[in-house]
Formats: C-alpha cells, sequence, structure tokens
C-alpha cells in the first residue's frame, strides 16, 4: 500500500467518521429537547378527563380534539423514535460508523504493524552489529593471546637440549663412579690394578711429565720436572682451575678417546679420593687355613662404600659439567643450542665469539645451560622491555620460569640428598669406635671381680 492510497483510505474514514457523530449529536439535542418539554397528556395538565370529547360546549370540543391531537402525536413520537432507533443502529452504526471504524482499525493495524516491522528490523541490526562486534573482538583477543611473543621463544629454544645434557651427565656420573671403585678394588685393566706401589709410580711419573711445575718448593724440582705447559701446571691439585671455574668442561665418555680435560679431572679424583689403594689380596692368603681371612674382605669393601659416597659429591660436580649432546643425532642438540645461547651472551656485552665459546663451550653442558636459564638470561635488558607484552603472554614466561625454578629446586634437592649421605657416612664412621666396643664386650664378658681397662687409655 502506497503512501497516497493510505492517506485516501484515512481521508474517506474521517469523513464518514464526522458525519456519523454529526447526526448522532442532532439526535441526542431533538430527544433532550422533546423529552424535556412540557408534557400534552391529561395527566400533566391537569384537566377534567369527564369533559373530554363533549360536544355541549365549544370548550369541551376542543378539549377533545387536543386530547385526539396528543394521541396522535405520541403515536407518531413513538414512531418516529423507532425508525430514529433503526436509522441510529443500522444505518448510522451498522452501515456507517461501523465500517469506517473497521477501516480504521484495519488501517492503524497494518500501520502499527508496518511500525512494528521497522522497529524489529531496528533490533536485528542492533543485535546483528552486537554480535558482529563480539566476534571481532574475540577474534582479536584470540589472535593477541595465541600470538606468542619473541621473549617467549627465547625459553623454549635455549631449553630444548637441556635434558639430552641431564642424561649425558648422569652417565658421566656412573662412569666416574665405576672407574674409582675398578681402580681402588684392583680390577684388571684398570688404574693402579697392580697394587699401591705401582699407582704412585705411574702417578709420580705423569706428574714429572704434564701437571709438575719447577719453581715449587723453591726450585728444588728441576731435576724432575719436564716442560709442562702452563696451564697444565699443578692442575691435578688445583679443583678451581679444573672443575670450579669453567662452565663446560672437554669430557665425553662416549668416544672412546682421553682428552686433557679427563686427564685432568682423573688425576685430581686420585689425588682427593683414594690416595692410597689397597694392596692387592694374594690368593693363599684366602686358602686353606688362612681362610678365615676372608672376612677382612668386607671391611676393605666397607672402606670403599664409604668412599664412593664421599667421592660421588665431586663426580656429580664434573658430570654436570659435560659436555652436551653431540652435533650428530638428534636435531635438538647441544651445538644447535649454544648459538641461540650465545646470542644471551651478546646481548650481555660479550662481542668476542672466542671469549663466549671459552665460557659455555662448543656443547653447553647442562651445568652451563642452567647457569644461561637461571642467571643470564634474566640479566639482559631485553628480558624486562619484553615484559610490556600482552598478559597472557606474560602469564606464558612466568609459567616458563616456575618450570626452570622447579628443575632448578630439583638439582638442589640431589645437592641435598648428597650432602645428607655424607653426613650419615660420618655419623657412622664416628659411631664406630663405640661400636667395636660394644661387639668386644659381648665377644669377650667381663668376669665377676676384674677390673674393666677403659678404652683410648682414658684413666
Amino acid at each position: 500500500m502506497n503512501k497516497n492510497a493510505v492517506s485516501q483510505l484515512f481521508s474517506s474514514a474521517g469523513r464518514a467518521l464526522a458525519r456519523g457523530l454529526w447526526v448522532l449529536a442532532l439526535s441526542c439535542f431533538v430527544m433532550a429537547t422533546v423529552l424535556t418539554g412540557p408534557a400534552m397528556a391529561c395527566a400533566t395538565c391537569g384537566c377534567d378527563t369527564s369533559n373530554h370529547g363533549s360536544s355541549d360546549g365549544g370548550e369541551d370540543v376542543t378539549r377533545g380534539l387536543i386530547a385526539i391531537e396528543h394521541q396522535e402525536t405520541r403515536l407518531h413520537i413513538t414512531e418516529e423514535f423507532n425508525d430514529w432507533e433503526l436509522f441510529l443502529i443500522q444505518i448510522l452504526f451498522m452501515d456507517t460508523l461501523l465500517p469506517a471504524l473497521m477501516m480504521m482499525t484495519q488501517q492503524l493495524t497494518a500501520v502499527a504493524m508496518q511500525q512494528m516491522f521497522m522497529l524489529g528490523t531496528f533490533f536485528d541490526a542492533k543485535q546483528q552489529l552486537e554480535t558482529q562486534r563480539l566476534f571481532d573482538q574475540m577474534r582479536m583477543e584470540a589472535h593477541k593471546d595465541y600470538h606468542p611473543s619473541v621473549g617467549m621463544c627465547v625459553f623454549g629454544t635455549n631449553i630444548r637440549s637441556l635434558a639430552a645434557a641431564e642424561r649425558r651427565s648422569e652417565n658421566t656420573a656412573m662412569i666416574l663412579s665405576q672407574r674409582s671403585l675398578d681402580r681402588q678394588a684392583g680390577n684388571t685393566n684398570s688404574v693402579g690394578a697392580e697394587g699401591p706401589y705401582q699407582d704412585k709410580k705411574d702417578r709420580l711419573q705423569q706428574y714429572a711429565e704434564v701437571f709438575c711445575n719447577q719453581l715449587d718448593y723453591g726450585g728444588k724440582l728441576d731435576d724432575i720436572c719436564d716442560a709442562a705447559p702452563p696451564d697444565m701446571m699443578n692442575i691435578d691439585v688445583d679443583f678451581t682451575r679444573a672443575v670450579g671455574r669453567p662452565l663446560t668442561l672437554d669430557i665425553d665418555m662416549t668416544d672412546g678417546a682421553t682428552s686433557v680435560t679427563e686427564m685432568n679431572v682423573f688425576g685430581l679424583a686420585q689425588n682427593l679420593f683414594g690416595h692410597t689403594v689397597f694392596s692387592r689380596i694374594p690368593e693363599s692368603y684366602l686358602r686353606g687355613e688362612a681362610r678365615s681371612n676372608r672376612a677382612y674382605i668386607l671391611d676393605i669393601r666397607s672402606i670403599l662404600a664409604k668412599r664412593s659416597v664421599a667421592e660421588n659429591s665431586f663426580n656429580a660436580i664434573v658430570a654436570m659439567k659435560t659436555m652436551g649432546s653431540p652435533e650428530e643425532g638428534a636435531d635438538l642438540n647441544s651445538v644447535t643450542t649454544a648459538g641461540y645461547m650465545r646470542v644471551i651472551m651478546q646481548q650481555l656485552g660479550m662481542t668476542n665469539d672466542e671469549d663466549i665459546t671459552a665460557m659455555l663451550g662448543e656443547r653447553p653442558s647442562y651445568y652451563a645451560q642452567m647457569d644461561v636459564l637461571t642467571k643470564k638470561m634474566y640479566e639482559r635488558p631485553d628480558f624486562y622491555t619484553d615484559l610490556y607484552d600482552t598478559p597472557v603472554n606474560v602469564d606464558r614466561k612466568m609459567v616458563a620460569m616456575q618450570a626452570i625454578d622447579l628443575m632448578q629446586s630439583f638439582d638442589m634437592l640431589k645437592s641435598y640428598l648428597r650432602q645428607e649421605m655424607i653426613l650419615a657416612v660420618l655419623v657412622e664412621m664416628e659411631l664406630q669406635t663405640e661400636q667395636n666396643l660394644v661387639a668386644t664386650t659381648l665377644a669377650n664378658p667381663v668376669r665377676e671381680g676384674a677390673v674393666q681397662q677403659p678404652v683410648g687409655g682414658g684413666p
């Protein structure tokens, strides 16, 4: 329905409604005028009804005529009112007002529905725009939250070869422990297999050729010392230079060769633990009537066990500084990780690649990698500037830092356990004197009346 049709429809409905209202008002006016005027009936005028219709006088005849006229007037008014009622109900209302009102109602309903359609369209558009805005907001938040920063990648890149380096350190610790036990137990094809004399003779020869410093002892070693390199002098007794200072030691127990660093560590270990190995027990000492000497083997093994507990801490420190995984094999190796760790050291101001390599090594050890992950990484200015990032990326960095902290805490736990084992061995050695006294007393009880001599030369 166009605009002109709507206007014409409203105009016709208005005209019909105006005509109906005008007729209704006129009818009401007529009814009010007739009904409220003086009544022409005898009961109203107070005349004598006995004289109505009399023909004796003119006056009485007049009254009769008036009564007749009154009656006709009443009938006429009643008839007119009946016709007026029919006109009001049938013609005015049913034929004029009701169709006009119906057309007006239909038009108002159509216009209202059209308005509601437009309003609903506005509601739909509002809902569509709000939904589209919500989707755009969620998409941008997802793009922001799931877009990792470069600072987050630093953690993942520098930690990927840590597990392989840790596994190699565990194997190195086991090999060092086995070598020490073989040397002290006198196993075949091991260092010191022929006894303490040959062991010290070989070590003195190595000292004179490799570790000797001619200036020691007031220059009195000139006759026995060879010209040793300056970086090798006395390194077999210098824990700081041999083990403590380097972050990565040139040690690889799986390559089948002995490097200079491995020789230095072996020399230091032999001077620290098991300096004098046990004399080798001949077979005759354990046969025949001497079979009771077999119990001494348990005492020797007890001492070896105590020494292994003490040496375990040394082996663990050396093992953590063992070179990481080699370049061959898996893609996630320490050689590749070293390139990214060099970038961290360069950000700290170390521009010389040789100094960085001397510090971290070609294949950074577990100790070197943990040093970078737990210390050096947080000394860079870039680490703090990268914190101006999205909250989600900052949370990711916090989780990565918590994971590194957990690994460091586990390393500290293992160190505490080694310390606890050493303290337990020391307590056992302190109690061994009292334990021997109790065992001796139980084996040789004191007779009645005899005086027991105190142990240790006391009063």
